[in-house]
């Protein structure tokens, strides 16, 4: 004799916290993400320009 499950069903209000949970994290993990290549961005666009702390000198004397 088999004995039939019940699927486990969440409330609506935990489901609805899970949701924004997830949602916050992705946000969270998009704006670092953005953080990190304007960093990025920041730190090597002065040198690409000649204006950074590994600027060259000109030979010409």
């Amino acid at each position: 004799m088999s004995v039939a499950t019940q699927p486990i069903v969440l409330d609506w209000p935990l489901a609805l916290l899970l949701i924004l949970l997830a949602a916050a994290f992705v946000i969270a993990a998009v704006f670092a993400g953005f953080t990190a290549l304007a960093a990025l961005i920041g730190l090597t666009l002065p040198q690409a320009r000649g204006q950074g702390p590994a600027r060259r000198e000109d030979s010409t004397g």
